[in-house]
């Protein structure tokens, strides 16, 4: 087990993570190095090593939102492009050493994220947006990045958002979005979507939590044939923003929903099952990085934060084929830069090995509180939209160097 931080003079955010089958780890969001953001990748072995970095992108600005990688060890990057406005979705493909194998840009779309499909192919939700309407978008592609299908969904709110999605077993998905409205104020709401293989809305679950800000961030299919939901909440908790799940059936019904953290900002970034039944989440609290493992009822099995001064923070939670967890995110406590990436990797129950650094591990103590919604049954609007065509970028080997906050 270890930490380590990866970074250069400029700044790194990471955005999204990922762990290959032969146990290297990969980290991705956007560096400074240019005049614009450009997207960055790092990987490292699994001992912690620096392997390589590449830095890579447009004129523009260019990011990678989200990752995940096949069998053979190569991964797609999904992110954005504003080479020519309005941005684009952008989906780089590479191999094993980071060399790309192909590119492709859909648009006009943001805040894309990707799963892979036992075809071989990827499940891309994303934000399609035209002018000032914003309708979820779902790409299904193939493994050489050809579109099999695309269909948008509108009508939830004023601004529908895509979040993520889940395969299911009949061969369809679950997909997580928010609806956004600006009546007597900001609102949010998440919801969920059920579709068939084809695409065709099967149900729909809108969860109004309250008047505050409430997104999800993540969703995974459950053995049950029920669904999770993670992400945060300003209408519910114990003050500021706090961490949220919800449980529901086969059909979107809540099951039952909690808020976990204190009276600031706490909020979930990814979610892992456990054999148990439950789940082990990565997030961000006051003390950093916070991990924590809950029960098929949500009740908290373990709790810890990792960090340092601050701010640090997890964007994703991956497990290796022997069981270790590795939350990568960024830190600010152990960056002579303004930002460096940060990995840690970390036993089953989020113990750290030998670590002279203060901080790292320490039990924490957040307030559960159940709460009850009743989810409303809705009608989306669909509409088919596509532009595709092709990105020129320029790839580099950035310039990056590893430090050790702990480790054996």
């Amino acid at each position: 087990t270890w930490a380590r931080s990866f970074g250069s003079p400029f700044l790194e955010n990471a955005l999204t993570g990922a762990v290959a089958p032969d146990g290297a780890i990969f980290v991705a969001g956007f560096t400074d190095q240019a005049v614009f953001l450009d997207a960055l990748l790092t990987k490292v072995d699994a001992r912690g090593n620096l392997l390589w970095t590449r830095v890579f992108g447009s004129a523009g600005i260019d990011l990678v939102e989200s990752m995940a990688c096949d069998d053979s060890g190569g991964c797609l990057l999904v992110g954005e492009t504003s080479d020519a406005p309005p941005a684009a979705l952008w989906l780089v493909k590479l191999d094993l050493a980071g060399d790309v194998q192909w590119e492709r840009k859909y648009g006009p779309g943001e805040q894309g994220s990707v799963v892979p499909l036992p075809d071989g192919g990827w499940l891309l939700t994303a934000t399609h947006r035209l002018g000032l309407q914003f309708e979820v978008w779902l790409l299904r592609i193939d493994a050489d990045g050809e579109l099999v299908h695309s269909t948008t969904y509108a009508g939830i709110g004023d601004r529908d958002y895509g979040c993520c999605a889940a395969p299911t077993d009949d061969g369809g998905y679950v997909v997580a979005g928010n609806a956004y409205s600006d009546v007597g104020g900001l609102k949010g709401d998440p919801f969920l979507l059920k579709l068939d293989g084809a695409g065709n809305v099967q149900w729909q679950r809108f969860y109004d939590l309250g008047a505050g800000v409430d997104e999800a961030v993540a969703v995974q299919a459950n053995p049950d044939g029920g669904f999770l939901i993670v992400g945060s909440t300003t209408s519910l908790g114990a003050g500021g923003t706090d961490a949220w799940i919800a449980r529901t059936d086969a059909f979107g019904d809540l099951l039952w929903q909690n808020t976990y953290g204190g009276p600031l900002n706490d909020g979930f970034a990814d979610v892992l099952p456990t054999d148990e039944g439950g789940w082990i989440l990565a997030g961000t609290t006051i003390g950093g990085v916070w991990l924590l493992e809950l029960d098929g009822d949500g009740a908290v099995v373990w709790e810890k934060t990792y960090g340092g001064s601050g701010p640090d923070r997890s964007v994703s939670l991956s497990r290796t084929q022997t069981g270790r967890l590795v939350v990568t995110g960024d830190t600010q406590s152990f960056a002579p830069a303004p930002s460096d990436l940060w990995v840690l990797k970390l036993t089953e129950n989020g113990q750290l090995g030998p670590c002279s650094v203060p901080g790292m591990g320490v039990p924490a103590f957040s307030t559960v509180a159940p709460t009850a919604v009743v989810p409303a049954v809705g009608s989306a609007a669909m509409t088919s939209s596509l532009l595709a065509t092709s990105i020129s970028s320029t790839y580099l080997d950035g310039s990056m160097s590893a430090t050790e906050q702990c480790g054996r």
